[in-house]
């Protein structure tokens, strides 16, 4: 089993992003996350990054935004972030309700665990 699992592990390392020692993420990933956002017309009202934590070889970052959109749109952007090419994204915390002004939008708030390698 353990065999398994280390295979498992260094498989999806292979697949994570890798930056240079020292360099910033933070703006690499807010870009990626609104531009994904925007292509399926979740319409994100603000958004920061947390600061990075690292993991023995791999590196975290935390994205935190508030958002409004369909349920329809937000299904398709939350479909695309947790597949995309474009880099590791698990969510945290997703959570929704009905928005008062605008019938059949949601509107809400979501954390974003990006995960990513540094080179050495």
């Amino acid at each position: 089993e353990k065999r398994k699992w280390t295979d498992a592990y260094e498989t999806e390392k292979a697949g994570m992003q890798m930056f240079k020692q020292g360099k910033s993420t933070q703006t690499h990933w807010l870009s990626k996350v609104e531009e994904i956002a925007k292509k399926h017309l979740v319409a994100i009202s603000s958004i920061e990054s947390g600061d990075e934590a690292e993991a023995d070889d791999v590196y975290e970052m935390q994205i935190k935004a508030r958002f409004e959109a369909s349920l329809e749109a937000l299904v398709k952007f939350s479909h695309e972030i947790e597949n995309s090419d474009e880099g590791m994204f698990d969510f945290s915390v997703l959570s929704m309700k009905p928005n008062s002004s605008k019938k059949g939008y949601l509107t809400g708030s979501f954390t974003l665990n990006c995960a990513y390698m540094r080179e050495k």
